[in-house]
């Protein structure tokens, strides 16, 4: 049986953000880019999204950058 994901209208929000930009960009980007979120609640679901593997981060210039990964 497949399992199924479904994501809340927050997550959904970042991820949109993430296509969108379609590059590695900081939390604080991706949330401006997810209409105006709150850094911090885009930084908790790039989070969660990266221990299931849905987002790879990378450091460039000492700051964390997210970016979303092709399946």
């Amino acid at each position: 049986m497949i399992r199924r994901t479904i994501f809340t209208g927050t997550a959904q929000r970042v991820i949109r953000a993430l296509y969108r930009l379609n590059r590695w960009a900081t939390a604080n980007e991706i949330a401006r880019w997810a209409d105006n979120m709150s850094w911090n609640t885009a930084k908790s679901i790039l989070l969660r999204f990266y221990r299931k593997k849905i987002v790879s981060t990378k450091i460039i210039n000492g700051r964390r950058h997210w970016m979303i990964r092709r399946f």
